[in-house]
């Protein structure tokens, strides 16, 4: 693993992405995945294979160690490929079940006043994690930062929510401890799509407000 210091940091985050597609686009041999999070990534790769490769007066790991660091002065965090800004409608209707009421007695703001503060923002993805496709967002206002609940409940796919810092989309039926925000009917995890996941880590969101009915009608239109 490859650490930066245990921070959320969105320069540092970058760097990781940045090593993250590097890496991808130029594996060295041996390599089998590549796990970024917020301020580390870890490389995973075959030891057998490797060791039949090198000498045996060098350790598997002096030898990865070695590949890395090779191919970590050619890389710039400019090489994180973030993609252009990402709309995602949300639906903050109390009908579908959202905390708003419980977020607006715990942060005294009125429940208008909670979506506008979280729509305002634009938030980093700064990895994928806990579920396939759950991206971990940052940050939001500080007016609405949030512990998570004592006790998680049952959480529908495509739950809106926030928790510390951070916000996120629970892309599929889970148990969580975030607080729900709103719902989104847009599909963030797809295993039969060649990209599964909606979001990637390095990417920019944005949430706009949809009414109650608008949401139906997209999530009725769905395929």
């Amino acid at each position: 693993m490859l650490g930066f210091g245990n921070i959320i940091n969105r320069e540092i985050n970058s760097k990781i992405i940045a090593i993250a597609n590097h890496f991808t686009q130029n594996p060295f041999y041996g390599l089998i995945d590549i796990i970024p999070a917020y301020s580390s990534i870890t490389f995973c790769y075959n030891l057998y294979a490797i060791s039949v490769q090198i000498k045996e007066i060098e350790t598997v790991f002096d030898w990865v160690k070695w590949q890395v660091e090779q191919e970590l002065i050619k890389i710039k965090p400019s090489d994180n490929g973030i993609a252009d800004l990402i709309e995602i409608p949300v639906c903050y209707d109390l009908e579908l079940g959202n905390d708003l009421s419980a977020i607006s007695l715990a942060t005294g703001l009125s429940e208008a006043a909670i979506i506008q503060l979280h729509c305002d923002k634009k938030y980093y993805v700064y990895m994928l994690g806990f579920l396939p496709g759950f991206a971990y967002m940052g940050e939001v206002e500080e007016r609405i930062i949030l512990p998570r609940k004592a006790n998680p409940d049952k959480v529908k796919a495509g739950s809106v929510a926030v928790a510390g810092k951070q916000t996120g989309i629970y892309p599929l039926d889970s148990f969580g401890g975030w607080n729900i925000l709103g719902h989104t009917p847009l599909k963030i995890f797809n295993q039969f799509d060649t990209e599964p996941c909606f979001l990637k880590a390095g990417q920019e969101v944005k949430f706009s407000p949809i009414t109650l009915k608008t949401y139906r009608q997209l999530v009725n239109a769905k395929p």
